[in-house]
């Protein structure tokens, strides 16, 4: 097997772990190495030849895999019944102050959510405003008609898992490696203010180190943007004193979780 054809291998195995089949256009999409689509297919059409991977209706999958095809298209369904709650909770969300750029993660913004499955939101604040913004959303979300996950939930159809927050004056996100790489480059855009989204990508263009076609097409344009403020300092206090409650209150149950003033991440495993 040649390093073109290993490198598609590679991408279908790492989708396989989802299973998640690929249509030869995303599969170049989400090349490990610089490629073009007809030397995907040609590739392809060798590796089903060979047995190395099989396809069925557009889609190629390893082998053996045939029943992640059907799993795919009903996951695509159960995403789409969740779109109108995303939607709501957007609109109401946007209300709230400090909340710059909200973005759809996860499972769900590759629509492979499974039927029993919760929203993943990424939350991007105003700078020296993560704590503020998050204790903001914990105390308004009962009143804005969101059902937000709790740490404890056992039930969590279609609530609203807010487990990564980040800070404009933060946005590089850590460890480099293919896992992040993939979440970042298949973040859903819903709501962005100053340029967000596209500053978002331009502190993480180490992306490109391990997909480099995901974003390729991405147009960057240098984006200055000022908090200067008389109220900075009182506000960087404020949200300061609201991180070390919150964190005094989590702290017991943090495991591998990152937490700090600027970025906060809730995911419960690595």
């Amino acid at each position: 097997m040649d390093w073109h054809a290993k490198a598609i291998w590679q991408t279908l195995s790492y989708s396989d772990q989802y299973d998640y089949p690929l249509t030869a256009e995303e599969i170049n999409h989400w090349l490990t190495i610089r490629s073009s689509l007809s030397m995907v297919k040609r590739k392809l059409s060798h590796l089903v030849k060979i047995g190395q991977v099989q396809a069925k209706e557009d889609y190629f999958f390893l082998p053996g895999r045939q029943e992640i095809l059907a799993l795919r298209r009903q996951r695509e369904i159960w995403s789409a019944q969740k779109q109108p709650i995303i939607k709501k909770t957007v609109q109401r969300l946007r209300l709230l102050p400090g909340i710059k750029f909200i973005g759809l993660t996860g499972a769900l913004a590759m629509n492979n959510s499974e039927e029993e499955g919760d929203i993943d939101l990424l939350i991007i604040t105003a700078k020296n405003t993560l704590w503020l913004v998050r204790l903001l959303i914990i105390l308004s979300s009962p009143l804005l008609g969101i059902k937000r996950r709790k740490y404890a939930d056992k039930e969590v159809k279609n609530k609203i898992c807010f487990n990564l927050f980040l800070d404009e004056s933060s946005l590089k996100v850590e460890p480099e490696n293919l896992f992040i790489a993939h979440e970042i480059c298949q973040l859903k855009p819903l709501y962005s203010k100053d340029q967000l989204y596209e500053r978002f990508l331009a502190a993480n263009i180490w992306v490109k180190n391990y997909l480099p076609q995901a974003i390729e097409n991405f147009q960057f344009s240098a984006v200055n943007f000022s908090s200067n403020s008389n109220f900075q300092f009182l506000i960087w206090g404020i949200n300061w004193l609201a991180f070390k409650i919150q964190y005094f209150y989590m702290r017991s149950k943090i495991t591998t979780e990152k937490v700090s003033l600027h970025q906060a991440f809730f995911h419960p495993r690595s």
